[in-house]
């Protein structure tokens, strides 16, 4: 009987440990991507422009992808971080899209994602 409870607190135990190691891996991707939103919303407003009439050049035309209060961005700059995040055009514009809107219009909801509080 014994050996049978020593069998069961160690698989116990294994199971802990591996819940516990999966837990910290979900912790770990999680303040990755938050990570790697705030890095989108960097390049972002590197290639932010305050008049979209004048900041067209060769194409390059600035694109509104957020609600009001986010700004206008260069529509090459985001082929460029798509291209460097393995993203599809659309999934490219959808992301920055989405950090503008956080960091633009939810600032509170953007402060909680960067601290790992709310999942990115």
């Amino acid at each position: 009987m014994t050996s049978g409870n020593h069998t069961n607190d160690t698989g116990t135990s294994a199971a802990v440990a591996v819940l516990d190691r999966a837990r910290g891996f979900r912790r770990e991707a999680d303040m990755a991507e938050a990570h790697l939103l705030a890095e989108v919303l960097a390049w972002a407003e590197l290639h932010i422009t305050s008049d979209p009439d004048a900041a067209e050049t060769w194409g390059d035309t600035p694109i509104l992808l957020g609600g009001e209060g986010c700004p206008w961005v260069r529509e090459f700059t985001i082929t460029e971080l798509a291209t460097a995040l393995q993203l599809s055009l659309p999934a490219g514009r959808a992301l920055v899209a989405e950090v503008l809107e956080l960091a633009f219009r939810l600032p509170r909801l953007w402060a909680k994602v960067r601290s790992g509080r709310v999942p990115a």
